[in-house]
C-alpha cells in the first residue's frame, strides 16, 4: 500500500523580496510528513546452522558382580565395609579371602556370602575377581566353610566380615589398593566330585552340553564356533578358552553360536597366541543365556 501524503500550509508575513520590499499578502510554505504503512509478511526461515562438535565419551560403567574396595592389608580382621582383601598378596598363595558383609554400595550381603559354601563337594564354588578398569581377573575355588566374623573393632562403624577359604585357580597380578573390584560368585560343578572344569575337545565346532557339567575347559588351536546346549533356566557356569600358543595362524576367529544371546560388558574373546579367555555364563528365562568375558593376563 501507498504512503498517504497530508500537506500543511503555513502563511509567513513581511517576507522580503530580492528588491528588498516586503511581499504583500505573504507566501504559503509548504510541508510534508509521511504515515508508515503495516509491516510486510515475515521472510523465509534461513537455512540451519551446522552441528556442533559432539562431546566427550562419558565414563566407563560398571562390569557385572558385586563392587568391592580393594584393601591391600593381609591381617585377619575385618577390612572395614565395602572393602575386601586377602591373606597373601602373591596371588597364587592366597588362601583365604576377608569381604566385608557390606558391599560398596552399602547394601548387607552377609546372607548370601554365606550361601556360597552350601554345595557338599569339595569345591563349594568359584569365585570370580576382576578389576573394574583394566579388566584383570583372579580366580578361586572356594573350598571350605565360610565362617562370619563380628567386627573387632567396636564403635567404628564396620559391621562384620566373612573369612573365604580359597585355592587358587587362575590370574596373577594383584590388586592396587582402592582398586574397584567386582566380584562373581559360580555355584559349584553339578557333577560333584570336587572338580569345577570338565574338558572339552577341540571341533570346528564345540557343543558345550549342560546337562551334567555346567563348568568347562577347551584348549583352541584353529578357527570354531561354541555352541551351548541343554542349560535350563537358573543354570549359570563357567567356559575358559585357552588358546594354543602354537595355533596355525596366530590367531583364531571364536563364534558364539546357539544358545549365547546376550554379552554384557565391553571385553570380547581374545584370539592371539597363549591367550585365556573366561567366560562366565547364566541362563535367564526359556531363551536368554548371558555372559560376560574376561582374560587372565598371562
Amino acid at each position: 500500500m501507498a504512503d498517504i501524503t497530508i500537506s500543511k500550509r503555513r502563511r509567513v508575513s513581511g517576507l522580503v523580496t530580492a528588491g528588498g520590499g516586503a511581499a504583500g499578502g505573504g507566501v504559503i510554505l509548504k510541508s510534508s510528513s509521511s504515515i508508515p504503512g503495516p509491516p510486510g509478511p515475515p521472510g523465509p526461515q534461513g537455512e540451519p546452522g551446522l552441528t556442533g562438535i559432539p562431546g566427550s565419551v562419558g565414563a566407563r560403567g560398571f562390569d557385572g558382580g558385586i563392587s568391592f574396595l580393594f584393601d591391600g592389608n593381609t591381617a585377619d580382621e575385618d577390612p572395614g565395609i565395602g572393602r575386601v582383601r586377602f591373606d597373601n598378596a602373591t596371588p597364587a598363595s592366597v588362601t583365604n579371602a576377608y569381604m566385608s558383609i557390606i558391599e560398596a554400595f552399602n547394601n548387607d550381603i552377609s546372607t548370601w556370602i554365606q550361601s556360597w559354601d552350601d554345595a557338599s563337594t569339595s569345591v563349594r564354588g568359584t569365585l570370580i575377581f576382576k578389576e573394574n578398569n583394566t579388566g584383570q581377573i583372579l580366580i578361586y575355588n572356594i573350598t571350605g566353610a565360610i565362617t562370619l566374623e563380628e567386627s573387632s573393632s567396636s564403635g567404628t562403624g564396620d559391621e562384620g566380615y566373612c573369612i573365604i577359604p580359597l585355592t587358587y585357580v587362575a590370574g596373577t597380578t594383584m590388586y592396587d589398593v582402592m582398586d574397584l573390584v567386582m566380584v562373581q560368585f559360580v555355584p559349584a560343578s553339578g557333577g560333584g566330585g570336587g572338580t569345577p572344569f570338565q574338558t572339552a575337545t577341540f571341533a570346528a565346532t564345540i557343543n558345550i552340553d549342560c546337562t551334567t557339567y555346567k563348568d568347562w575347559i577347551c584348549t583352541i588351536t584353529g578357527d570354531c564356533t561354541i555352541n551351548l546346549t541343554n542349560a535350563s533356566d537358573g543354570d549359570a557356569g563357567m567356559l575358559e578358552l585357552i588358546i594354543a600358543a602354537d595355533s596355525s595362524t596366530g590367531s583364531v576367529t571364536i563364534t558364539f553360536g546357539t544358545g549365547w544371546t546376550k554379552k554384557m560388558g565391553l571385553t570380547d574373546v581374545d584370539g592371539g597366541d597363549a591367550a585365556d579367555n573366561i567366560i562366565s555364563w547364566r541362563k535367564v528365562g526359556a531363551d536368554n543365556v548371558v555372559y560376560t568375558i574376561a582374560q587372565i593376563e598371562v
